[in-house]
């Protein structure tokens, strides 16, 4: 399988989306008589939903747990010479003002003019009126029971950020509540219906500007789904998405090293998806596999150094094995600064406290693991790479260790003069070393077992 085919797998065509459209038209040119049976007036009726749901819509592409570029859709135009349209789906609750009416399971939908070209009349009205405001579905409005001048209360998940099992993912990139005026109620024939889902309860639809709610998330710029018209082929639209897909459509971040030859790839959720992990491992014999992990404490005996990163490094090919790939899983190897703050040495134990989320839910739990210190490296090169620590959000870029606001509670109390003198000097670069099986039998996840290759 093509390395290609293996990069985008978090990017997919829908085809089914293009066999209803099929199916719709097909059932909707069927010759009805004076003696319609009753099963064809279902048919009809569903092929009429379905028309009004999909409208021109021939192909979706969707993402998986990422965002790609809203500029996609447009490379995709020029590449097709066909309509295509980027559109951002949360989902979220909406109420009135007043809050006597709320409305759960609702989809906030982003929008520019391109999504007018898929409506099923091929046109969208209320698009030129969206602005800053909301448009709403006939559905929605009646059950808030408001009309065009009024407001309404949008609360909305985050996504496309920091992988949300992530202990550093922080409270403020759950949710996000917004006010906005009703500028109009769509109907059906102006694609208020609109929905990838066919859902017999019928959609509830809020339409807000593409770029407008790509800020609000904090993700500007960015998408969840294309919509290509029903005359696009299937191999058609692939073969174009092989001429116009970026690696950071899949939300990889592909940077040169400072002072170092090759480069290096992190992922905007900080960890890489297994999948894609493994075909850049065996991408190039001499790739290295990384996992940075933020921990609370690192113990000997009564000395204890609070907030630091540990890093777990191993090459791709076992021809080229290094002193920090040979670790045993009970093994750490310290940097100079660390093995003098602890008064640590080759042989003697240390424990690292560090959180992990729960099974379930939002919580967190504190755990420890013990280690035998195997040797002490000096501060150069690795022992003080500050690029071994992917970019954590409001924690990466903080000016001084006070700064700090992961999603972790921080006693900043705990922060010594020479911890601030640390990250003056070296930021995030680890303090310590474990093997990577080590590593990621305690870190990985389901979002990835790395950081960067």
């Amino acid at each position: 399988m093509t390395l290609f085919r293996w990069l985008i797998r978090s990017l997919v065509f829908d085809r089914r989306i293009w066999l209803g459209v099929v199916l719709a038209a097909a059932a909707a040119v069927t010759v009805f008589t004076s003696s319609l049976l009753v099963g064809d007036s279902v048919r009809l009726s569903l092929a009429r939903q379905n028309h009004l749901r999909l409208g021109r819509t021939g192909l979706v592409l969707t993402a998986s747990q990422t965002l790609f570029r809203a500029q996609l859709a447009k490379d995709l135009c020029d590449s097709l010479q066909q309509p295509a349209a980027a559109i951002l789906l949360l989902n979220g609750w909406a109420e009135n003002a007043d809050g006597t009416a709320r409305a759960v399971n609702v989809s906030i939908i982003g929008v520019d003019d391109a999504f007018a070209d898929f409506a099923p009349s091929g046109k969208a009205p209320w698009l030129s009126g969206l602005d800053d405001g909301a448009v709403l579905n006939e559905l929605l409005a009646s059950r808030l029971n408001v009309r065009a001048g009024d407001e309404i209360i949008l609360t909305f998940e985050k996504i496309g950020g920091l992988a949300a099992e992530s202990v550093l993912f922080p409270e403020s990139q759950l949710s996000v509540s917004v006010r906005l005026a009703v500028s109009a109620v769509a109907d059906a024939d102006s694609f208020g219906t609109f929905s990838l889902r066919a859902d017999t309860a019928g959609a509830l639809n809020v339409f807000v500007r593409l770029e407008k709610l790509a800020e609000r998330i904090e993700q500007p710029h960015r998408a969840n789904a294309i919509l290509l018209p029903d005359s696009c082929g299937f191999s058609e639209a692939e073969q174009a998405l092989r001429r116009t897909f970026l690696p950071e459509d899949i939300g990889l971040i592909v940077r040169s090293l400072k002072g170092q030859t090759g480069g290096e790839v992190l992922s905007r959720r900080i960890f890489i998806p297994e999948p894609i992990a493994e075909v850049l491992l065996r991408a190039d014999e001499q790739a290295v596999g990384i996992l940075t992990y933020f921990v609370n404490e690192i113990a000997h005996q009564d000395r204890r150094c609070p907030y630091s990163t540990v890093s777990a490094i191993a090459p791709a090919s076992s021809a080229d094995l290094t002193v920090f790939s040979l670790l045993a899983d009970d093994e750490i190897i310290l940097n100079e600064w660390l093995a003098d703050d602890l008064k640590a040495d080759a042989g003697d134990i240390v424990t690292l406290t560090y959180y992990v989320p729960a099974p379930t839910g939002r919580t967190l739990i504190e755990q420890t693991a013990e280690f035998r210190v195997h040797s002490v490296i000096p501060m150069m090169g690795l022992g003080a790479d500050e690029t071994l620590m992917p970019d954590y959000p409001q924690l990466a870029q903080a000016d001084s260790c006070r700064d700090w606001k992961p999603g972790i509670p921080i006693d900043l109390s705990r922060i010594r003069p020479k911890d601030e003198a640390y990250w003056n000097r070296y930021r995030g670069s680890p303090k310590a070393f474990i093997s990577l099986p080590q590593a990621q039998r305690l870190w990985g996840g389901r979002f990835g077992n790395l950081t960067a290759v």
